[in-house]
């Protein structure tokens, strides 16, 4: 029997231990994340911006975005990324009718394990008692994606960038009619909004303006039939929320079905094309 202890003892050890360089190794790959001192434009958001906007296509641009990224997680992205005494002058900011629903607070609990290289203990403990949760609950996730990186320097999975989704398919009404459902139509009438998401959404626009950086909002195209359901009190939150910023909303484009993914949320590979040339031209002004 305490040989059985012993083996379990050691194996345990031994576990730790493995984990516990993997996890070191990915916090240094995020810690010192690196690039051209040429680029002083950073986009940044969430899968709308990653699968959005192509940066390789962009001079002196690139892309933190990342999938289901809320607020919070992109003002410590930002702060990480100043602290590395980058030269930004720009941030294009993804936000849109579904950045500020109560639902949108979601991916705040979802995505701790892949950004918990980017916060504050407190920052940590603060998320997991709005969920009335607890850590155990990210721990196979993270461990996973640690697990799937210990051999790899890559930092798309923590750090993000652009996502190529190719599906030509077009928007599906069905699954449309269930994203908007999870959006907008399954929040508390007595929360609509997300307290979290505006508050971060804010100290991300003053962050920019301490440091004389220009935040510009890029609200990405929608399928006509899911924007004329977006609900119009989360539209009206919006415009109160981003009048006192520049935003481009790519209206002078003509989008066709395929530019668009099933869920009419999110542009395809030929929409992100689209919206990247636009983009570009912009900033070539």
């Amino acid at each position: 029997m305490s040989k059985l202890f012993y083996n379990l003892g050691l194996f345990l050890f031994i576990f730790l231990c493995i984990v516990g360089v993997i996890c070191y190794k990915n916090f240094i790959v995020v810690k010192n994340f690196y690039f051209d001192p040429k680029i002083n434009k950073v986009i940044m958001g969430d899968s709308h911006i990653s699968c959005g906007v192509n940066d390789q296509l962009i001079p002196s641009t690139i892309s933190v975005a990342n999938t289901n990224e809320s607020y919070i997680y992109t003002y410590y992205k930002l702060k990480k990324l100043l602290d590395t005494k980058a030269k930004i002058d720009t941030v294009f900011l993804g936000v849109g009718y579904h950045n500020f629903p109560a639902s949108a607070s979601n991916g705040t609990f979802n995505m701790v394990h892949r950004h918990i290289y980017f916060l504050p203990l407190h920052i940590i403990n603060h998320i997991f008692k709005l969920k009335n949760s607890s850590i155990q609950s990210q721990w196979i996730p993270f461990l996973k994606l640690n697990f799937m990186n210990a051999g790899s320097f890559e930092t798309q999975p923590y750090w993000g960038g652009y996502l190529s989704n190719i599906n030509e398919k077009g928007p599906v009404k069905k699954d449309m009619d269930k994203r908007l459902q999870i959006q907008y139509y399954s929040n508390d009438p007595e929360t609509l909004f997300s307290v979290n998401q505006i508050q971060y959404f804010e100290a991300i626009i003053d962050l920019c303006k301490q440091h004389s950086i220009v935040p510009i909002g890029l609200n990405m195209p929608l399928d006509p039939y899911y924007e004329s359901n977006v609900p119009k009190a989360y539209k009206e939150k919006y415009l109160n929320l981003t009048k006192n910023i520049k935003v481009i909303d790519f209206k002078e484009l003509n989008f066709s079905p395929k530019d668009f993914l099933p869920d009419g949320d999110h542009v395809s590979t030929k929409g992100a094309a689209k919206a990247t040339l636009f983009l570009k031209n912009f900033i070539g002004r």
